[in-house]
């Protein structure tokens, strides 16, 4: 007996699917794999602030003072440092007299200055030592002490006046301790 059924007598069709596409789901989980990816990898094209740049050359001139006065001290002689708008020159104290050093400092930025504000002078000193002291800006001496200063390290910026300066880091060095930073 043969049974007639709906089953047999409807033949099933099967679609393929033409379209060939990633699903919304397969594409959001790609964007976020590569979105954890990049998070990892950080590109930075930054340029500094002026204040960073300020911070950066402010850093630069105290290591490059605390190692001169360091470098007197291990090595038993004396430096003199004179200081210019745009390089800190150092000199080395032989046989009574100044002799240049080749060893200097210079800005990183020649928008960049610096002023010695404040430089007091050592006290019971003979005429020949006050004499030898008054041709240099600073004194570092193999004992360790060095000239009480107040430097001020500007960034101007171009095309402003003295008014329009940028912030100033002020170093301070009281002839005993080490540099620091008063800023105002």
């Amino acid at each position: 007996m043969h049974r007639n059924t709906l089953s047999t007598q409807i033949p099933t069709v099967r679609f393929k699917s033409q379209n060939k596409a990633f699903t919304l789901l397969e594409l959001l989980v790609v964007l976020a794999v590569l979105g954890g990816m990049l998070s990892l990898v950080s590109f930075t094209y930054q340029t500094d602030s002026d204040e960073q740049k300020l911070t950066q050359e402010s850093q630069a001139v105290r290591l490059f003072l605390q190692h001169t006065l360091d470098e007197a001290w291990l090595d038993g002689l004396t430096y003199g440092v004179n200081i210019r708008a745009n390089e800190i020159e150092l000199l080395e104290l032989d046989s009574g007299k100044w002799v240049k050093l080749e060893k200097m400092h210079q800005p990183t930025d020649e928008l960049f200055e610096w002023k010695l504000v404040d430089k007091q002078e050592f006290h019971d000193l003979s005429e020949t030592a006050k004499a030898l002291v008054e041709k240099v800006d600073l004194v570092f001496s193999s004992s360790g002490e060095y000239t009480p200063f107040e430097l001020h390290i500007m960034y101007v910026q171009e095309g402003l006046s003295d008014q329009g300066r940028s912030a100033s880091h002020i170093l301070k060095g009281d002839g005993a301790n080490a540099f620091v930073f008063n800023n105002e």
